[in-house]
């Protein structure tokens, strides 16, 4: 996050946005990042879906550079932490059946989702 914060300050953003885990229809909506005339200014905010944070979907001021390099440089390693010391904005993100979020992390996860992938998507 910190290698992403510090080259999108080198090319003129105010702003990262981290999707690495968006929903694929969402990710249409993660264009470049805020370049130099945005006058938006906000704090760090993140996505939220079924009662869990979603740490890594967010929108990363690059003016939490330092912040982040000094609680690295302290020892610091879970985002959720780090997020949470800054007052991070959580954005829920609604759903009926299928958390836009969810994981496969066993062999039932998996047939989960592909079960998903060949049913009509949630409108």
């Amino acid at each position: 996050m910190l290698a992403g914060l510090d080259y999108a300050e080198e090319k003129g953003f105010h702003t990262l946005v981290s999707c690495l885990r968006l929903p694929l229809p969402s990710r249409r909506s993660c264009r470049a990042p805020l370049r130099g005339g945005a006058k938006i200014r906000f704090r760090l905010a993140c996505a939220a879906s079924g009662g869990r944070t979603h740490h890594i979907v967010a929108l990363w001021p690059t003016r939490l550079r330092e912040k982040l390099r000094r609680a690295l440089e302290e020892g610091l390693r879970k985002v959720g932490q780090f997020q949470q010391e800054t007052g991070c904005a959580q954005v829920e993100w609604f759903f009926r059946e299928r958390d836009p979020f969810f994981n496969v992390n066993t062999p039932e996860d998996l047939l989960l989702a592909r079960e998903w992938l060949t049913t009509r998507p949630e409108p």
